[in-house]
């Protein structure tokens, strides 16, 4: 608890930074034994707002496995170039889940996982240092990697979200449409007076249909 009480006020200071510049802050944590994720959790608990959290872990992936599986298994840790990370069964898992009273439903709504290989973080080391000069180190490329994937599932998850509803209210537009010119025609020709004209003049009996607009969404 020693460790974690002052660990909690880098969120509170990123916090008091970022509130005036988002609705919403999401960390990426890179994160081994997650003394530090259960910090921000802590720190969440003790009434920060608009905050949540993205585990992001090497190939020790117990964390965001026990999250999309609802399963933990305690393994054997994997070496991995981000070694500080390499935990495989994390001892502050225990207080997280106490945090949240072993609830995981209620966990999963403020905090989200992701794994990342040591080719990825060898790919965000080189990608980073050619863009900006500058070096990353293993840990935060990892935390780096792992935000960059969610942030961009999120779009996409959005982009697939507007288009359904944009799918949606075309086809009701559509139905609309078609329902106006229907009640357009038959304003113009109701049955009894078509009917009449088509028995003096043949040649417009597809006079009806030859009235529909044709309108390309």
């Amino acid at each position: 608890v020693g460790r974690l009480l002052p660990q909690m006020l880098y969120y509170f200071s990123a916090w008091a930074e970022m509130r005036n510049r988002a609705d919403e802050i999401l960390f990426s944590v890179p994160s081994g034994n997650f003394g530090n994720l259960a910090a921000g959790l802590m720190a969440k608990a003790t009434g920060l707002d608009g905050i949540g959290f993205l585990a992001s872990t090497n190939a020790n992936d117990g964390v965001p496995q026990l999250l999309q599986s609802g399963q933990f298994t305690p393994r054997p840790s994997v070496p991995t170039l981000s070694s500080a990370m390499d935990v495989g069964d994390p001892s502050n898992l225990a207080r997280i889940l106490h945090l949240y009273g072993d609830n995981l439903s209620v966990l999963k709504k403020d905090l989200v996982g992701r794994s990342v290989s040591d080719k990825e973080t060898k790919e965000c080391i080189r990608r980073t240092y050619d863009d900006l000069g500058y070096v990353l180190d293993p840990h935060t490329a990892v935390g780096l990697t792992a935000l960059e994937r969610e942030m961009k599932d999120r779009m996409q998850d959005l982009h697939d979200h507007l288009r359904s509803i944009l799918k949606n209210d075309m086809i009701l537009l559509k139905t609309k449409v078609a329902t106006l010119e229907q009640q357009d025609k038959e304003a113009y020709f109701p049955d009894e007076i078509y009917k009449k004209m088509v028995e003096k003049n043949p040649e417009v009996k597809n006079l009806r249909d030859q009235l529909d607009l044709e309108i390309d969404f």
